[in-house]
């Protein structure tokens, strides 16, 4: 499954089955390289906030692993920002800008292989985030990010969605020695890029209901899988469904029509708040959210603040 250059996809990351943050980018490129993103300043997006709107940074995880989520909907209000998700690969490179939008560093997001889902309407990637990242800097000099809250993560085994320290970190290095080495993608490339100055690239206002339907609605994935479709921790055919922003794997496949690869399914319905210990809801639970918690959402910090 490819996307066609300017279409406006979303790209969303997933905690054990939970969203935890969406943001719409307008694709540059995608072939046999990798899916190259835009993601535009002010671009409508969302993140899992507590109920009283705090952040998974802004309190130890013991206590974020004990409380009970929303989706809060903000604003990209950091520079544009250029993402690319190497075809396969357990990791994503994005561009990070200066104010006046020159190139400032790499970012390399230690990150399961993407999930390609496709409804016609809204369509997108999926990533489990690994928290675990790497900062490089233009002289290629590099550091390791976020590492003291990766390490706090892997306490709590029954409560993580990373699984395997050495993989996350055996990809982080074979990541790290390609900077050094100066080889793609760090070699100078799109360090220039620009969009079109008829904004074909501009994620605006409009996309916002987008955005929000986007992590309110159930994705049923089924069948076989085309290459880059499916992956991550199970086989490359397993199903994967949505409800009102969870994500069960493993489950029976639904029926499909043949020759269809792959299959899926909306639904409309509203996001629950989700207790930790119990994280799938339906729309039968009748918890909808009231308009007073859209209007306090959160606004998202320019830098990865999960990431």
């Amino acid at each position: 499954m490819r996307f066609e250059s300017g279409r406006l996809i979303m790209h969303r990351s997933v905690r054990r089955g939970r969203i935890g943050w969406v943001r719409p980018g307008r694709v540059v490129s995608d072939d046999e390289r990798g899916l190259l993103v835009w993601i535009a300043r002010d671009s409508p997006v969302a993140h899992e906030v507590t109920e009283a709107g705090l952040g998974m940074r802004a309190m130890p995880f013991a206590q974020w692993i004990s409380s009970a989520y929303r989706l809060a909907h903000g604003r990209w209000n950091g520079p544009p920002l250029l993402k690319f998700l190497p075809t396969g690969a357990a990791h994503s490179v994005w561009w990070f800008r200066d104010a006046q939008g020159r190139f400032a560093h790499w970012y390399v997001n230690l990150e399961e292989p993407g999930v390609r889902w496709d409804d016609g309407p809204v369509a997108g990637v999926d990533v489990v985030d690994q928290d675990l990242d790497v900062v490089v800097h233009p002289d290629r000099s590099w550091q390791w990010k976020d590492e003291e809250e990766f390490v706090e993560r892997l306490d709590f085994p029954d409560d993580y969605w990373v699984t395997d320290e050495k993989a996350v970190r055996a990809e982080g290095e074979r990541v790290i020695a390609l900077a050094e080495a100066g080889e793609f993608p760090f070699d100078g490339t799109w360090c220039d890029f620009t969009p079109p100055p008829t904004g074909t690239y501009r994620t605006n206002f409009r996309w916002a209901g987008t955005v929000r339907r986007c992590a309110e609605r159930v994705f049923r994935v089924t069948g076989p899988s085309e290459p880059g479709a499916v992956s991550g921790s199970g086989a490359r055919d397993r199903l994967r469904i949505w409800q009102n922003g969870s994500l069960v794997s493993g489950a029976r496949p639904a029926p499909s029509n043949p020759g269809v690869s792959p299959v899926h399914r909306v639904v409309s319905g509203p996001t629950p708040l989700c207790r930790r210990r119990s994280p799938i809801h339906t729309a039968r639970a009748g918890l909808v959210r009231s308009q007073q918690e859209r209007n306090n959402c959160g606004r998202k910090d320019p830098a990865p603040a999960d990431g």
